[in-house]
């Protein structure tokens, strides 16, 4: 038996499934007021303590104040498993905050940004009890636990890396985080079987097409390439964003937002987590309800 301390998750909700059991703890309720009530706490969001620079050219002196480079949240919650299993219990932590649309993490590991303190800050679902995110979690850890190993590493990549791009501040570091998610969702289906591209550009067009997503214009394909695929390839090949140099143009149609709304899609859809949410348009900008079968 093995027990692992989590947070921070603002919901008193105990979760039990087959061999894993998720409770919170006994000073819950003094955790909970301490961050909400935190200076640093601010419109459902925590931000990093600010700390003194340092610098041999200062003769020992400590510099201006500057954001930590990173930084703790106290635990809430005990997820408890009949068996020592680490990479299932840090994947089962990462799918419960992605299914209440924040990013928790074991205790002892760090933030380096800005955290949610509110449910459903990166997201655009929501769950509406724990019996729901209790049938997620468990049809969810189901699927990866039927995956090799390096789709199960892959799988819980692709949780981190989607919550960590929501702290960053600038859209154009939102798309390259984005789009790694993606081609990370690319391989996993792929290594499970998935029928193959025939292009990169027709790569989202497979993923929504297996998961029953409907395809989004700027991912349709004209001429072997799409708006996508374009905003990629001068992204990563050519230094530019939008048709600039990165960090001085902005596409017109929020591609960013419409992107991280498709691929938390494609993370459902690829646990097989039956839920109506997943067969949604990803280009509404409205919360859905997450609507667990």
């Amino acid at each position: 038996m093995s027990k692992v301390r989590f947070g921070f998750w603002p919901r008193k909700w105990r979760i039990a499934i087959s061999g894993l059991l998720v409770e919170p703890l006994d000073n819950y309720a003094e955790v909970l007021q301490s961050i909400l009530e935190h200076k640093r706490t601010f419109a459902g969001w925590i931000y990093p303590p600010l700390e003194p620079t340092w610098s041999s050219k200062a003769f020992g002196q400590p510099g201006p104040l500057m954001p930590a480079t990173s930084y703790g949240l106290p635990s809430t919650h005990e997820l408890t498993l009949g068996y020592d299993d680490d990479a299932f219990a840090e994947f089962a932590i990462a799918l419960i905050g992605l299914l209440d649309g924040m990013q928790l993490e074991r205790e002892g590991w760090s933030h380096f940004y800005k955290s949610a303190t509110e449910p459903g800050k990166l997201v655009d679902y929501h769950c509406t009890n724990a019996s729901e995110i209790t049938k997620a979690l468990e049809m969810g850890t189901r699927r990866w636990r039927s995956l090799d190993q390096d789709c199960q590493k892959w799988m819980f990549g692709v949780i981190h890396w989607y919550c960590f791009t929501a702290a960053y501040e600038h859209d154009f570091e939102r798309f390259g985080g984005l789009y790694t998610v993606l081609d990370t969702l690319y391989r996993v289906h792929v290594q499970t079987g998935g029928r193959l591209a025939s292009s990169h550009a027709e790569r989202a067009v497979v993923l929504a097409e297996t998961h029953g997503i409907p395809v989004p214009d700027w991912v349709a394909i004209n001429n072997k390439a799409s708006r996508l695929s374009n905003l990629r390839n001068e992204f990563f090949h050519e230094g530019r964003y939008a048709g600039e140099p990165i960090g001085f143009a902005f596409p017109k149609d929020n591609i960013t937002l419409d992107l991280a709304a498709f691929v938390t899609r494609v993370i459902l859809g690829t646990l097989a987590v039956d839920c109506a949410y997943v067969r949604t348009a990803a280009t509404t900008r409205q919360m859905h309800g997450l609507d667990v079968r």
